[in-house]
């Protein structure tokens, strides 16, 4: 009988969403400050655009221009950098899970979203909105350039902004 039920339980699961990566809300020099789907308006997905906050007023604006549904949660910004990417999400690709940052070489930090278990995206889908917030103790001292794991949304994060 427990056989029976741990069969059924696994064909359910692999029916459904069941098992799929889960989000962390931290890990070493990030803190994730919300990760949202907006199915208002499908989107085409050209790369992951990236927006940077240095400071609260710059942080509010992209949360609010992000459209996420509570209030931004609160930033030291004498000790963080907050930034926003904007990713994709459809029937293909529904699990948007940032894992972390690395610099890959001199003067590029790259951020890195989970792939989707090797299945084929389509560049179609419905916005997904990442916000997490970087230790500056964790990136490099000097002027930077900010990627996300596609290689897409350079930007380049100046001194004075560290």
């Amino acid at each position: 009988m427990f056989k029976r039920i741990l069969v059924l339980l696994t064909l359910v699961c692999m029916m459904s969403a069941c098992g799929g990566p889960e989000q962390a809300n931290n890990g070493e020099g990030w803190e994730l400050l919300g990760s949202e789907l907006s199915e208002s308006d499908p989107v085409v997905y050209l790369g992951g655009d990236l927006l940077v906050s240095f400071d609260e007023a710059s942080y509010r604006e992209n949360w609010a221009s992000g459209h996420m549904s509570s209030s931004p949660p609160p930033v030291n910004f004498d000790t963080h950098i907050v930034v926003r990417s904007d990713r994709f999400s459809n029937e293909d690709c529904n699990d948007v899970v940032f894992e972390g940052f690395s610099e890959v070489e001199d003067g590029t930090v790259s951020l890195e979203f989970l792939p989707p278990d090797g299945r084929y995206c389509r560049s179609f889908g419905f916005g997904h909105v990442v916000f997490v917030a970087l230790e500056k103790a964790s990136l490099p001292p000097e002027p930077f350039e900010l990627r996300d794991g596609e290689g897409h949304g350079a930007i380049t994060v100046p001194i004075e902004n560290l």
